[in-house]
């Protein structure tokens, strides 16, 4: 926590908070755990649905709701924080629009940092009413933060006279694991040395492309590809981990797919440094943690040109992009990757650098210091 004791240093963090880690949460904890810890005193308000007893009603999780933001309306009116930082969503920007009236109507100035994914999901193609609401969110804030150019554009043309402005997201580096871990993994998943291990971290669902990733390895052991592919996440939608499982077992894949689950932040590393090839074949996104912390740990990466992943991936330098829903494409990169471990060790060498010129903590944190200051300055 900070060192100093002036509320102007205080700042409420408002998002989903791990565990379990998804995109934004793991942004949360990467900002709480930098050193901006150091000047900053940090205070949550989890809005993560897993807060939540999953057997209560509907109507209950709604009361519970607006207690909890009662609760929140009669912190800020006691002046506490100097500012808030709220971590908005494309799927849930009606919840954030409502956080940000309440934090209006009690005073306190507003940083949102919006993690968008699809614009036409969020503005482009959407009712009349959303477009309102969107409106009113944007105008809120003194300062909007989003992780590429093309939704800056976007909300500029909407109002020009917002004061937004572009930040990647980022993850600390990390030491490779050591042999030990690395050892007990392969022996607890079965992965012998003659195994090209394709991994997949984040979420799993229908969004993410997991069911293409089933029908491409049909397409590569056809081609007599010793593999195993590791989904490691929990389910994006409700069902999909089981739809998921039940297109493994009806294609015949058991052998060669294993559903790992959620895992620990701390654990991505191990498995990221027993695969050969990350792949993410989503089918929108906005900037993946996961590809960040596979350039990380120097994966050779296959993923899909949507959202900022061709912001974040040169193709050919930093990894190879494919089109959406094209399981076709996901094998005939992997068998690439395969067949080429020049090219292979070329892309591993050119994510890791991509992640050392963007993405690493210390670049990022100094322009959300400087947000912050901007923050409190004004």
């Amino acid at each position: 926590m900070a060192s100093g004791n002036s509320t102007t240093k205080r700042a409420l963090i408002i998002g989903p908070l791990p565990p379990p880690y998804g995109g934004i949460a793991t942004v949360i904890d990467s900002i709480v755990n930098s050193e901006l810890r150091i000047d900053y005193s940090f205070q949550m308000f989890n809005r993560s649905e897993s807060i939540y007893d999953p057997g209560i009603s509907s109507f209950k999780r709604r009361v519970l709701k607006v207690k909890r933001a009662w609760n929140l309306f009669k912190d800020l009116r006691c002046g506490k924080y100097g500012f808030i930082h709220l971590h908005g969503s494309t799927a849930g920007f009606l919840g954030d629009t409502l956080v940000m009236i309440v934090a209006f109507v009690s005073g306190s100035k507003v940083l949102l940092h919006l993690h968008g994914t699809d614009w036409e999901r969020f503005y482009g193609n959407v009712s009349r009413f959303r477009r309102f609401y969107v409106r009113i969110g944007l105008a809120i804030p003194k300062r909007i933060v989003v992780l590429y150019d093309l939704w800056a554009e976007n909300i500029r043309k909407i109002n020009p006279g917002i004061n937004v402005r572009v930040i990647r997201n980022f993850v600390p580096d990390q030491p490779q694991p050591g042999q030990a871990l690395l050892e007990d993994l392969h022996k607890k998943l079965g992965i012998t040395e003659q195994d090209f291990v394709i991994s997949s971290i984040g979420r799993v669902g229908w969004r993410k492309g997991s069911f293409d990733i089933v029908f491409a390895v049909k397409t590569l052991i056809k081609e007599r590809v010793d593999l195993k592919v590791l989904l490691v996440g929990g389910q994006e939608g409700e069902g999909e981990m089981e739809q998921l499982r039940t297109a493994i077992l009806e294609n015949g894949l058991n052998d060669w797919i294993k559903l790992v689950g959620e895992v620990d932040i701390d654990d991505i590393p191990v498995f990221l440094a027993i695969s050969d090839v990350f792949v993410l074949p989503s089918y929108y996104e906005g900037m993946p943690m996961s590809i960040i912390e596979a350039m990380r740990s120097g994966k050779a990466i296959v993923s899909t040109c949507v959202g900022a992943i061709p912001d974040m991936i040169q193709p050919g330098i930093s990894g190879i992009l494919i089109d959406p829903g094209k399981p076709e494409q996901i094998a005939e990169a992997v068998l690439q990757l395969k067949n080429d471990p020049e090219l292979r060790g070329k892309i591993s060498l050119g994510g890791r650098k991509a992640f050392e010129d963007s993405f690493e903590t210390s670049r990022v944190v100094r322009e959300i210091k400087t947000v912050y200051q901007e923050m409190i300055e004004q």
